[in-house]
């Protein structure tokens, strides 16, 4: 029945496909540049009747600023315009056109910074240009986000129009926060912002989506970075980081290489309400850690219109912990673990330039990682026990994908994503009742997922575009006990996602907006929630995986309102069943021992609305400001929760000089309630400063993170007990980053560099 219906949708949009019919229209085609021969993405490009001026059809220019318009009529001529230059026409001629259009030095002196230097595309996604943008200046990409329209940074995690899980890529790969941060902003051509992830965009895709793109430079381009920081303890860890691109001919020779040693500490109060007596622990956690990561690629350009690249690395971790428990005074748990990390990954991306439309492609992307930990593990409670804990893991996946561009400006997209992975797990346990979850172990996780999808978009009129996707899931997972087979588990599923969006041109001049999004997804679980081994943060606390969970599912319905590049509300309404929430139990053999385990408990249903404000005041002024409300209504049999909740975040950057500049960071959030647990109110403040020296080839950052903040108060309950902790972590950091940016050579085109996206385990814990 599913395939059914999804061959019945493919059918009706093939069914939209216009077929232009063949004339004796010319084709008008060429390219603009700025007065220094710099080509200019993002030209809005308009084509009208040379008679009565009639609109004929009109398009963006590409990232080369590039334009084509085929079967045009004759007569006709050409109108060129975007804020900060000044506006053209000319009339449309045979051959290759040249357009230069002078900058608009009194538009540019009067409209805000996001004015211009941003677009926002018929398909609701937004184009920051980061060449000359002061938002850039003396930073990362990370921090240079924070003053982007709809754009949201707190505790180094990236939200979307107040929306989390975002997705990161650079170029065509995934990449983390933690390696955006090391990209800085002076290497980077344009940032493009989707604010709802799409069914091309996976399954992980929850969130927006924040894209990359590198700059055009000379034959070498290159940067190398120290960071060093510290709280009040001491030195929390110094890296080293160095990115080099070298292009020759038809290769292009990319090396990204960082290395690092730091000392993480961890602490917490807790308050243990028992139904007689309260216990009170302190726990502290020291992590010390080294790390270097390898990544380098080789890229062939075949042909004018295809490529091959061949890439990987390795990434080796060593980490020595020490948790220490002081239950009323007294040393009531303790741990020590030694665990070694090694990853070797490798990939191969083949994309085709299709004769067909304007950009149409096929490509194909095939990437293989191998993980191993070997981590031996310590624990003192009462005694002292040793065993050691071994992990191998095998994650492959494939991705072809074909994208097909119409002449009418219309899209058709569809792939198939295939993922296989296996997790071996061996543990020879400990020999202690008052730590029975630490037992022998050797068990295997193995899985995957294959899905195809399809995707299609088209402009209805001037002014409305859709796009509407769908695809079909089917996912596995095996849990194989090789010590008690009785214990063997399997979870399939089958699902269809889908998602429709509509954007709505208010105003064009005003660029103001309007989008409306519905999503209906499916959430799976991490394959790591399934796992038995258990992991203990003091005597009377652990967590442990579950080998019985269900798919979550998910409708979700959001309206933007993009007033102009400074003002836009959004309200998001998201409901779902089947909510996997980490809920505490009390241990069967001994009550006063409290586990958290993920269990699909609980019904959702949130009401969302913020507004923003984004502008360069003064000339010196940049402003990022984000107030939201949340009502949240979660439901399980035995317990109902309804709680608003009002949250902000504040970002502000001050140029002193035009290489001086200060910034100003504070976000927080009133307390919020959820079915497992409660937190008090949270808020941090950050204060930093910056510095660009020597032509704009050092930028030098200073930032002192958390100078006020609060205690992040976490409470849960389990049947009669409860139990509150409080973060007394050394959270207040200075930090000092250093930043040396080099280039050398012929000019040469921006290339998409490739790192696998590697598997990780996660872990229930609260």
């Amino acid at each position: 029945m599913r395939l059914k219906i999804i061959l019945l949708f493919v059918l009706s949009l093939l069914g939209q496909i216009s077929v232009y019919g063949q004339g004796s229209e010319k084709r008008i085609f060429g390219y603009v540049v700025n007065r220094n021969g710099t080509p200019l993405e993002y030209i809005n490009v308009t084509v009208r009747n040379l008679t009565d001026s009639t609109f004929i059809t009109g398009k963006l220019t590409d990232e080369n600023g590039q334009f084509a318009f085929d079967s045009i009529p004759a007569p006709a001529y050409l109108v060129f315009s975007c804020v900060g230059y000044t506006t053209r026409q000319e009339r449309a001629t045979e051959g290759e056109m040249k357009i230069t259009l002078e900058e608009n030095q009194t538009e540019l002196s009067e409209v805000v910074v996001l004015g211009a230097y941003s677009t926002r595309k018929p398909s609701g996604v937004l184009s920051v240009r980061m060449q000359g943008n002061p938002i850039a200046e003396g930073k990362n990409i990370m921090e240079a986000l924070r003053y982007v329209q709809g754009i949201q940074v707190i505790n180094n995690d990236i939200l979307v129009n107040g929306k989390d899980g975002t997705q990161i890529y650079l170029g065509d790969r995934l990449i983390s926060t933690s390696e955006l941060q090391a990209i800085p902003a002076s290497m980077v051509k344009k940032v493009e912002i989707t604010s709802n992830a799409r069914i091309s965009h996976g399954k992980n895709a929850k969130g927006g989506i924040v894209k990359v793109t590198l700059k055009e430079q000379e034959g070498l381009i290159g940067n190398v970075e120290a960071v060093i920081q510290a709280d009040k303890v001491g030195l929390v860890d110094l890296r080293l980081s160095s990115a080099i691109q070298y292009q020759k001919g038809k290769f292009t020779l990319y090396n990204n290489i960082k290395g690092g040693m730091g000392t993480y500490r961890t602490r917490y109060d807790r308050t243990d309400t028992y139904p007689n007596h309260t216990e009170h622990r302190h726990s502290d956690s020291k992590k010390k850690e080294a790390a270097l990561m390898e990544n380098i690629g080789l890229a062939y350009k075949l042909s004018s219109r295809q490529s091959l690249n061949l890439y990987g690395g390795f990434y080796c971790v060593n980490d020595k912990i020490d948790l220490v428990n002081i239950t009323n005074g007294q040393v009531g748990f303790r741990n020590n673990d030694e665990m070694k990390f090694y990853e070797i990954n490798a990939g191969l991306y083949y994309k085709l330039g299709l004769l067909v439309g304007d950009g149409s492609y096929f490509s194909t992307k095939v990437e293989y990682s191998r993980q191993k930990t070997n981590t031996d593990e310590t624990y003192f409670r009462n005694q002292e026990d040793n065993t050691n804990l071994g992990q191998k893991l095998d994650y492959i996946t494939v991705d072809p994908h074909l994208e097909i561009n119409f002449k009418d400006g219309s899209s058709l997209s569809g792939g198939f994503r295939f993922s296989r992975v296996a997790d071996n797990n061996q543990t020879a346990g400990i020999n202690n009742p008052l730590l029975k979850g630490i037992k022998k172990q050797d068990f295997r996780l193995s899985g995957g997922d294959s899905s195809p999808w399809i995707e299609y978009g088209r402009m209805l009129g001037k002014k409305i575009y859709v796009q509407a996707g769908a695809e079909y899931l089917v996912t596995n997972m095996r849990y194989k006990d090789r010590l008690n087979p009785e214990a063997n588990y399997e979870v399939d599923f089958k699902v269809v996602d889908t998602n429709v969006q509509f954007q709505f041109v208010l105003n064009s001049k005003n660029k103001s907006f309007l989008t409306l999004a519905y999503k209906k997804d499916y959430s799976l679980p991490s394959y790591g929630y399934y796992s038995p081994l258990a992991i203990y943060q003091n005597e009377k606390l652990y967590s442990i995986g579950n080998q019985k969970l269900k798919v979550e599912s998910y409708h979700t319905a959001e309206l933007n309102y993009y007033v102009n590049p400074r003002w836009t509300v959004t309200y998001r309404l998201k409901t779902g069943k089947d909510i996997i929430h980490i809920m505490a139990h009390q241990d069967e053999q001994n009550p006063e021992v409290v586990y958290t385990q993920p269990d699909n408990v609980g019904k959702l249903l949130r009401n969302y609305l913020s507004v923003s404000y984004t502008n360069r005041l003064l000339k010196c002024w940049n402003t990022n400001n984000l107030i939201y409300t949340s009502h949240n209504y979660e439901s399980m049999p035995e317990l109902k929760v309804r709680k608003l909740t009002f949250g902000w975040s504040l970002d502000q950057q001050v140029e002193l000089r035009e290489n001086l500049g200060l910034m100003l960071s504070f976000n927080g959030e009133t307390p919020r309630e959820r079915l497992s647990y409660r937190t008090g109110t949270r808020y941090g403040v950050d204060l930093g400063a910056y510095t660009i020296l020597f032509n704009n080839r050092m930028n030098i950052n200073l930032m002192l993170s958390n100078i006020l903040h609060s205690d992040n108060e976490i409470t849960f309950k389990t049947g009669n007990i409860e139990m509150k902790r409080i973060d007394v972590s050394p959270l207040t950091r200075v930090k000092l980053s250093v930043s040396w940016n080099f280039s050398a050579g012929e000019k040469i085109k921006r290339q998409k560099n490739n790192i696998v996206n590697s598997t990780s385990r996660e872990t229930p814990t609260l």
